[in-house]
């Protein structure tokens, strides 16, 4: 698998996310992931979560530090702290959002009060965590 490359973006006090909803034959299922994807060749992982969050969200973003890196099996993933610098949240076109909702679930871009985050499943949440007890609000 190719790494990942994940932005971490506040405006306002708000903390930009994708809200996933999946259902199932039985339930929904409802959790929040921080927008960004796998890092193609030939492109860095900074390259990565500039595009990855245009597609997603709609914005341009300035990759402002590497907050923190998580090693998974086989691959690592990038959080970045980024700034909005443009373009409104919510119009990004990226193929998430023309696959088919009944297979792959919702993508819903959002803005969450970062105050709140700690009762949303936000994964992974061992970086929800950390940016709780880091107080990076």
């Amino acid at each position: 698998m190719n790494d990942r490359a994940r932005a971490i973006i506040i405006v306002n006090n708000k903390l930009a996310l994708i809200k996933r909803v999946k259902s199932t034959e039985s339930n929904e299922i409802t959790y929040f992931v921080f927008p960004g994807g796998g890092v193609k060749e030939n492109e860095s992982s900074k390259e990565c979560v500039v595009r990855e969050v245009y597609e997603e969200l709609g914005i341009i973003v300035e990759v402002i530090e590497l907050y923190h890196t998580l090693s998974c099996e086989g691959y690592k993933e990038y959080f970045y702290i980024c700034e909005h610098k443009s373009g409104e949240i919510g119009s990004g076109k990226g193929e998430e959002y023309s696959r088919n909702s009944k297979i792959y679930g919702c993508y819903i871009p959002q803005l969450i009060n970062i105050k709140d985050i700690s009762s949303k499943k936000l994964y992974p949440i061992t970086i929800r965590d950390k940016i709780i007890t880091d107080q990076l609000f």
